[in-house]
């Protein structure tokens, strides 16, 4: 009997352990969110580096430059979507259609998009 009344307590502990794990887990997992150790890994970087660095690197043509959070303000209330279709169309004054690279795929873009965001956030 006494067995019957322990296990109902082992049950929730083991259920609080396990949600206290899983907290921890997403804790860590978003400390190294934006962390630069992720923005310089991340998979958009190759594609900024060759595409879009010259212009957003000086801030040519109205690009905004790399990690301005005061340049990224305005774009950065538009979502994800209307950036991408921003470099997927072009915008006047300079930023030409598809970045300048007629062989990247959306996912590429998207990705260079995503990279630049990070390093303003």
């Amino acid at each position: 009997m006494s067995g019957q009344s322990i296990a109902p307590r082992v049950t929730k502990r083991m259920v609080s352990a396990t949600g206290l794990a899983s907290s921890m887990l997403v804790a860590l997992i978003c400390i190294g969110c934006g962390s630069k150790t992720e923005v310089e890994d991340h998979p958009g970087k190759a594609v900024y580096q060759r595409y879009c660095y010259a212009c957003h690197q000086a801030g040519i043509a109205d690009a905004p430059k790399l990690g301005d959070k005061d340049a990224w303000a305005t774009r950065l209330t538009k979502s994800r979507a209307e950036l991408l279709d921003n470099v997927i169309r072009g915008m006047a004054p300079g930023m030409p259609p598809r970045a300048g690279c007629g062989t990247c795929t959306d996912e590429e873009l998207e990705a260079a998009v995503d990279f630049m965001v990070l390093r303003v956030q």
